[in-house]
């Protein structure tokens, strides 16, 4: 039997729900056998006999189902004093039961509660942007109109727009967002993933430190996890312990290729500071960062900076969430000058043009909010997917979704 002659001989029409639902059984055709068949709905299944069930045409359903036209995976209900069955929808590809939806709920839940419950404000921020984001590294997805015109952005961070909230009052803030990445996919990549991004006023990266432990204390009790608490390390003290190599903030490009060709890591003559730091630092050093325990990597160069201050030592004051050689999160001090924050953003765009993307382009708005006052202020950003899927003892996030 096709599809067409199932429609025409048993899919009359979508019938409307029973009004009184108590005693009937909806769920989905796990097995059909000779004398019995089995119902799944909500984790619990339930066998009927074959011979209870009727072939019926129901005054109040104005449905007729034939038996025979049943088979697993079908969406069904059934009456548990009559044994009427009711036919929900048909189903032509095998069903996989899995309880993803319900445990990612269970996740997202237990994030947003953890920071309602410690007063910050949860923010909704667009998905149209002028400005989807300043790191080089990171392509955008441009949106069109039907004349090909790009008239806006998606969003790769919800950073600027909550930048914004800061400099208009707000103290705590944050955002479970669906952002956008045109990276290529991978393990740990998708183009569209989820974020949880937070920002303090008047507060530093420990503050940012305390909330990560928070939020893990909460996912050890909501998961039953034995979650060891987090350690902290500097960028310099890792490169010493995996590399035998003292990294300074003055460390020179020269200094990187002799380390790189002692470390036998290809690299090319045109390859500048950044491109072989992260060549080193993917390599050598990433996989090995919180294997046993999730790991705040603190101190980073200061060609690493991005938005990030720079500390009297020289350092980028920023860190790094690693769990199992797993990036998670990355937090700054935030530059808050408004000329600062341009130079900066200009900056990006020059590393972008230089190897061959379009330049990003500014949103004045956020120079404004700037220049009306941002206070000194630590904000974190946090991949829910990788967390997930780490929780979840994943090796891949396409696994779950």
């Amino acid at each position: 039997m096709n599809r067409d002659q199932f429609l025409q001989k048993q899919w009359q029409a979508y019938p409307d729900l029973p009004k009184d639902r108590s005693s009937w059984w909806f769920g989905r055709v796990l097995s059909i056998g000779e004398t019995h068949w089995e119902l799944s709905h909500g984790g619990q299944s339930q066998s009927f006999d074959v011979i209870d069930l009727v072939q019926t045409q129901d005054p109040e359903l104005g449905i007729s189902v034939l038996l025979d036209g049943l088979r697993p995976g079908d969406s069904v209900a059934v009456h548990k004093d009559t044994k009427h069955i009711f036919l929900l929808a048909p189903c032509f590809e095998p069903y996989k039961i899995t309880s993803f939806d319900e445990e990612w709920n269970q996740f997202v839940e237990t994030l947003r509660g953890d920071f309602l419950s410690r007063g910050f404000l949860q923010i909704q921020t667009p998905f149209l942007v002028t400005s989807p984001g300043v790191d080089h590294h990171i392509d955008s997805f441009q949106v069109c109109d039907e004349g090909g015109h790009v008239i806006s952005r998606l969003p790769t961070s919800p950073e600027i727009a909550l930048k914004k909230k800061l400099c208009q009052g707000q103290d705590k803030i944050f955002e479970i967002k669906s952002c956008f990445r045109n990276d290529l996919a991978g393990a740990h990549h998708r183009k569209e993933f989820t974020m949880l991004e937070w920002y303090r006023a008047f507060a530093t990266l420990e503050d940012l430190q305390q909330d990560l432990q928070s939020l893990f204390e909460k996912l050890s009790a909501s998961f039953q996890l034995q979650l060891p608490p987090l350690k902290a390390s500097t960028m310099s003290e890792q490169w010493r312990q995996q590399l035998g190599h003292e990294l300074r903030p003055e460390t020179s490009l020269a200094e990187l290729k002799t380390l790189a060709a002692a470390q036998s890591i290809e690299w090319s003559p045109d390859d500048d500071w950044n491109d072989l730091f992260f060549r080193i630092f993917m390599e050598k050093v990433e996989p090995r960062l919180g294997l046993d325990a999730p790991l705040l990597l603190f101190n980073f160069p200061p060609q690493q900076a991005s938005l990030a201050k720079i500390s009297k030592e020289g350092w980028a004051q920023r860190f790094e969430l690693y769990w199992q050689g797993v990036e998670l999160a990355n937090a700054y001090q935030e530059v808050n000058h408004p000329e600062e924050n341009r130079s900066r953003f200009l900056n990006e765009n020059h590393l972008r043009q230089s190897r061959g993307s379009k330049a990003s382009p500014l949103d004045e708005s956020f120079f404004t909010a700037l220049r009306q006052g941002m206070p000194p202020s630590a904000g974190i950003a946090l991949g829910m997917d990788r967390l997930f899927m780490l929780l979840r003892g994943q090796e891949q996030i396409h696994s779950l979704f």
